[in-house]
């Protein structure tokens, strides 16, 4: 019955469209529907704060760790982008400009509370998990354009705040790196850093200060000057 009913429904429209739409140059059923849907559902006071509530909280229950039905989301986006009608302007002003912000203070809380108890490496480790998930996230249920300016906020609240604190942290910071050879916390830290002008040149001015720094207490040893072995070894 139910699809008995549906077959009717498409039939009716097709009829209209070809018959009446046509004739009178009107716009077909299917256009003034997502006309009418924009104009008085998801402009409605009552429904668009909860529409585009409901998408962010699902969001963050899934950045905590909840496991979410992204299909959901999937479909929220793709009534945004459909009642752009080609365009997407509808789904950047009515969830990527919110979804940005509310994004963007997610990631300052993370890392105000993780940069305080975790080690330099764990906490890149947080901050490259983190730009993995949103990248995967966005590829999901986002469009394309959405990925850059997320990401640029994952690195400007994890990163960009904190790049000098994670760099002199004590006993894990980047100059216990490289006096105990971690050599994988030191690429993580320069694959993190260069996406991000400001910490990039932080990370290599200290390194080469650092550098430079061991660099002379070697050449001013006396004790290995005349040993050429040894000096080259150090």
């Amino acid at each position: 019955m139910h699809d008995t009913a549906l077959t009717m429904v498409k039939d009716v429209n097709m009829y209209v469209d070809r018959n009446f739409v046509v004739k009178e140059k009107q716009k077909d059923i299917y256009t003034m529907g997502q006309i009418h849907f924009k104009k008085y559902i998801l402009r409605d006071s009552n429904v668009y704060p909860r529409f585009i509530s409901f998408m962010l909280d699902k969001i963050n229950e899934e950045r905590n760790g909840e496991k979410i039905q992204r299909e959901a989301l999937r479909d929220a986006v793709f009534i945004l982008l459909e009642l752009g009608f080609g365009t997407q302007n509808v789904y950047k002003k009515d969830f990527e400009h919110s979804f940005l912000e509310k994004s963007h203070e997610f990631y300052n809380n993370e890392a105000m509370e993780k940069i305080v108890d975790h080690s330099a490496i764990e906490y890149l480790q947080v901050v490259q998990r983190r730009l993995e998930e949103e990248q995967e996230r966005c590829l999901d249920f986002m469009i394309e354009e959405t990925k850059r300016p997320l990401i640029k906020r994952v690195l400007s609240s994890m990163i960009e705040n904190h790049a000098n604190t994670i760099i002199l942290k004590p006993n894990s910071g980047l100059s216990t790196m490289i006096n105990l050879n971690q050599y994988n916390g030191i690429n993580l830290m320069f694959k993190i850093f260069s996406q991000v002008s400001s910490a990039k040149k932080l990370f290599e001015t200290f390194l080469v200060e650092t550098v430079t720094k061991d660099c002379l207490k070697i050449t001013k040893d006396e004790s290995i000057m005349n040993n050429p072995k040894d000096f080259v070894d150090r």
